[in-house]
């Protein structure tokens, strides 16, 4: 977090509302979003530069209160803060890691709205996700099968 209040959205897992979750408070606040997927709050919060992660981090210390633990919360939800050999990372190590997949996140997410806007601009505009999300399947399988035909003899 940086010095500006962190703010992000979360989602009700028991009624599927979009709740707003501000550092330093307990609790959430009530939005005029009504009932929504996660793949919304998710956007929403991309938009923000708040990635899933964070988020679950924030409304874990919102349920709490206990803001102090947000960056020791948010890197065990992200690594488990356990390296590979069983060594605890240290404070430096996790922060590189996070600013890493940070940028990862980024890169992946760029390339997606730029798959979905080729998606619509030459097949179907106005289509639905689930459209899209199917043609990107069969244009995994595609690229899959291709890949195995070059590799064999």
């Amino acid at each position: 977090m940086n010095d500006k209040q962190f703010f992000c959205y979360g989602r009700l897992k028991t009624t599927g509302e979009v709740i707003a979750i501000r550092q330093g408070e307990k609790g959430y606040h009530k939005t005029d979003y009504g009932i929504q997927s996660q793949e919304f709050v998710d956007d929403m919060n991309h938009a923000l530069g708040v990635d899933m992660v964070t988020a679950d981090a924030a409304g874990l210390c919102s349920l709490s209160g206990n803001w102090k633990a947000f960056g020791s919360i948010e890197n065990e939800l992200r690594y488990g803060k356990q390296k590979k050999d069983g060594d605890t990372m240290t404070e430096d190590e996790l922060a590189q890691q996070a600013e890493l997949d940070r940028q990862q996140d980024a890169r992946d997410r760029e390339a997606f709205d730029r798959l979905r806007m080729y998606f619509r601009l030459n097949f179907i505009d106005g289509a639905s996700d689930r459209a899209f999300l199917k043609w990107c399947a069969d244009m995994c399988k595609q690229s899959a099968r291709e890949s195995l035909y070059k590799t064999m003899p």
